[in-house]
């Protein structure tokens, strides 16, 4: 039997994609769910027989992917933000880039021996949620090219160091939001908002391997997109007249608190929502989808202002 309290969660960047590096630091991986794993794909198998009894499956791809979830915190993601925008930070700053960036994410279940791990993980989409009340977080959805496990009770990994922040961002660390340049709080307010970085991954496969797994995650379009939820106002419903236009607005908001900040800059993103209505004792709010256009999103990193520094 084990305890879920006992897998401890492990990454490293690779070098050469789908190898795990010999050497180098592991982080690791504080998260609330882990859905990466393999899924072996199977079809019916038509064959008549001498009885009528089924002949059972055929074994066809096998997928390595899926979701972790974790709260937010300052350091944790930047990795896997680095991966989703295919860019490496240059100054604290990430932008849209072409490039591949892919991890080993090992588990290990210290109560019972068994380790995995998965090689080749890119990030396909990463999703980010900012609640009415409660911690933000973070969903990352990776796409692997490989997945070993054993139970000798070894790792595949070395003992992780704990880069992440000590401090989760919650409701109260959303600060300087603005949608079309008009501060939350002020022209409208804002209920909550969630914003998702798609990179349309497509899956390649190629015969002549002898591996089920696929032979590449390539990238297509990169889709920042999410939505907002807006107290309805004269504001509010300027922001939403421009669904029949097709304009573009900014939008831009601050996740900060005393380990540092990161600041979301969407410079042009489109609207399209319904017409609200509520009840006689409702609060009548507008649901907005945003979705980024021409411009590529910006994330600037704002390291805490050490005291030697002032």
């Amino acid at each position: 039997m084990s305890s879920g309290a006992k897998v401890i969660t492990a990454f490293i960047r690779e070098t050469t994609t789908g190898v795990t590096p010999t050497s180098g630091k592991w982080d690791l991986l504080t998260r609330t769910s882990f859905g990466l794993k393999p899924t072996q794909n199977t079809s019916d198998n038509d064959e008549i027989g001498g009885s009528r009894m089924a002949q059972g499956k055929s074994l066809t791809t096998i997928d390595v992917g899926g979701d972790v979830g974790a709260k937010f915190r300052f350091g944790q993601h930047d990795a896997f933000l680095a991966s989703c925008f295919g860019a490496d930070w240059v100054n604290d700053k990430l932008t849209m880039g072409d490039g591949r960036i892919n991890f080993s994410v090992a588990t290990y279940a210290s109560d019972i021996g068994i380790a995995s791990i998965a090689r080749g993980c890119q990030v396909a989409s990463m999703q980010i949620e900012l609640p009415a009340d409660g911690d933000i977080t973070a969903t990352v959805t990776f796409a692997g090219l490989d997945f070993e496990s054993k139970a000798d009770g070894t790792k595949y990994n070395t003992e992780p160091v704990n880069n992440a922040g000590e401090l989760r961002y919650d409701f109260k660390s959303v600060t300087g939001l603005k949608l079309a340049g008009v501060q939350g709080g002020d022209g409208f307010c804002v209920d909550s908002a969630s914003i998702t970085f798609d990179n349309n991954l497509q899956t390649q496969r190629c015969i002549g391997t002898g591996s089920g797994f696929a032979g590449a995650n390539i990238s297509t379009t990169f889709t920042p997109s999410g939505s907002i939820t807006l107290s309805w106002s004269k504001a509010a419903w300027e922001i939403w007249k421009k669904s029949m236009t097709g304009e573009t607005i900014p939008f831009e908001f601050t996740l900060q608190n005393a380990e540092g900040a990161y600041k979301f800059e969407f410079p042009a993103v489109q609207v399209d929502g319904d017409w609200p209505d509520g009840g006689n004792t409702d609060i009548i709010q507008v649901q907005l989808n945003i979705t980024a256009a021409n411009t590529p999103p910006t994330i600037t990193r704002i390291p805490p202002v050490k005291p030697d520094d002032k």
